[in-house]
């Protein structure tokens, strides 16, 4: 797995022996890191799960909610949107599924008033709708 920015980034490293050394020195600094990973574990185990065990729909009804928890704006109009520009093959990329199976999913759900997608940006507009779609009812 690789990371891509989505704007002008700078990338700060340090190396593994100051990283030891700033957590022996600050053991707090340690478990804040084991928080985030576990939080990253958790996360990892259910995407797998969803991969196997849900529809196309719900996972790509989920990753968009999570996109919208983590990565939303209101606009001047006041409506909420993802603020994170997206393609639909990263959506499907994300949900685990095809190009076409999201482009038919979303075109739908575009049909139905659920998203409005803009510009390469998302706008959520019944998220309720959305959240018993991820939860598969």
């Amino acid at each position: 797995m690789t990371a891509q920015a989505v704007e002008n980034t700078i990338l700060l490293r340090w190396n593994r022996d100051t990283i030891l050394q700033l957590m022996t020195d600050h053991p707090h600094l340690a478990l804040n890191a084991i928080n985030i990973l576990s939080k990253f574990i958790i996360d990892f185990q259910q995407r797998i799960q969803q991969l196997s065990s849900e529809k196309a729909e719900s996972r790509i009804a989920y990753s968009i909610l999570r996109l919208a928890d983590k990565a939303s704006e209101v606009n001047d109009a006041g409506e909420k949107f993802i603020s994170i520009k997206l393609t639909r093959q990263e959506i499907s990329e994300m949900a685990g599924t095809t190009l076409f199976t999201v482009s038919r999913i979303m075109s739908k759900w575009e049909r139905e008033g659920i998203v409005i997608s803009r510009n390469q940006h998302l706008f959520v507009q019944k998220p309720e709708l959305l959240q018993q779609i991820a939860r598969n009812q």
